[in-house]
């Protein structure tokens, strides 16, 4: 009786050992670190730069505006200026973005936008930008280039500062000349 006790007790163990054994070596997807946007997630010392996504004009140019959206928290008591590097069609330009402690919400909205002129990458690439700011060192993401069409980011665009319209002037107003009578002898 012993015996058959125990070789229940043991074919219920591998049973179950058998069954659990898929989940027992396959590691845990909850513990992947992912970016749960389209836009993609990077740490430059202590400031976090989250969801970076750059927003194009739908447009045929090679050089386009563009607006970078991301989010930024700032871990130290101090606002930092972060430094952002991008690719355009003459090399690299940079910007810098201001930072103050806590979390930062960059390029969102008509004033809180952050246009970044003559971007080279066109929507569907990966455009390489650089964040950095004072002796930390930098780090390179490789950013989204989104298009303005999708109704998801139709609000986000870039959409250029109007440029200044030159006054015109109307020419001055010259008197009219003044008739000249013909000299003709009187009668």
């Amino acid at each position: 009786m012993r015996a058959r006790l125990a070789a229940s007790a043991c074919l219920s163990g591998l049973a179950a050992l058998a069954l659990a054994g898929c989940t027992l070596l396959t590691p845990q997807a909850t513990l992947k670190i992912y970016d749960p946007g389209d836009g993609v997630s990077g740490k430059v010392g202590d400031v976090d730069v989250l969801n970076v996504v750059a927003v194009a004009g739908n447009t045929a140019r090679a050089n386009r505006d563009a607006n970078l959206v991301l989010s930024a928290v700032n871990s130290t008591e101090q606002d930092i200026a972060l430094r952002i590097q991008y690719p355009s069609g003459d090399g690299t330009r940079n910007r810098t973005v201001t930072l103050a402690p806590g979390s930062n919400q960059i390029g969102y909205g008509q004033d809180g936008q952050l246009l970044l002129t003559g971007f080279g990458p066109r929507p569907g690439a990966l455009a390489k930008i650089y964040f950095q700011y004072g002796g930390e060192q930098g780090r390179q993401l490789n950013v989204p280039v989104l298009d303005d069409s999708w109704s998801s980011y139709a609000d986000l665009g870039p959409t250029p500062s109007p440029t200044p319209t030159p006054a015109v002037t109307n020419p001055p107003v010259l008197p009219a000349p003044i008739p000249t009578r013909s000299a003709t002898p009187a009668p």
